[in-house]
């Protein structure tokens, strides 16, 4: 796969790609109701995509435990806007740099993806994919407990998805995840690589 290739993973999905991946708990109703009403605090996320021996991989993230409602969940680099940030964009940069110590720039930019709210945590996720080299990682140990790769085929398989029982808010539900490196990823980070895995699908290819 070619940058140019890549590039061409600007364009939207044809189908809502978060929906398969939203938790049942919150289809008492539907997405919409569950998502609306609610006072969102900006943030983003970076998706990074780089060839390793003529495959490519990303990477995601094991959060550290702490009082919170992501706690040790493995999600994609990334974090809540500050005042300093010229914009979302170098949210996701500078939040990416602090948690795995992998520097962006600009020019490693190549699209924003579906943005995506998270009613448990009040926040608006803006998702950026970036194609870089090879990273040298080196992870914030208060924030982050584990890094690791994957390979981008690994996301195209859907023996991979599967149904978990999760205690969410204090309910149990069934949650849809995808397994990856054996570990679970659900909610939004699972919806954010569905979004990925569909733009990937729509233009045909995995080289």
């Amino acid at each position: 796969m070619t940058k140019e290739l890549i590039i061409k993973l600007k364009q939207k999905p044809k189908k809502d790609p978060h929906d398969a991946f939203f938790p049942r708990l919150a289809r008492k109703t539907d997405k919409n109701s569950a998502i609306s009403d609610i006072k969102y605090r900006k943030s983003a996320v970076s998706i990074l995509i780089f060839r390793k021996k003529s495959k490519l991989f990303s990477i995601l993230i094991e959060k550290n435990s702490y009082d919170g409602h992501h706690s040790g969940q493995i999600a994609l680099p990334g974090g809540k806007y500050e005042i300093e940030d010229k914009n979302l964009l170098h949210t996701a940069m500078r939040e990416t740099f602090e948690e795995i110590g992998v520097e962006l720039s600009e020019k490693d930019f190549i699209c924003e993806l579906s943005p995506l709210k998270i009613p448990i945590s009040k926040f608006e996720v803006q998702p950026y994919l970036f194609y870089i080299n090879e990273p040298k990682i080196k992870i914030d140990q208060k924030e982050v407990k584990e890094c690791f790769v994957f390979p981008i085929e690994e996301l195209m398989d859907d023996r991979i998805i599967e149904n978990v029982s999760l205690e969410i808010d204090g309910k149990d539900c069934e949650v849809p995840s995808l397994k990856i490196n054996n570990k679970i990823v659900w909610g939004a980070t699972a919806m954010i690589l569905n979004d990925l895995k569909q733009r990937i699908k729509e233009i045909d290819f995995i080289q």
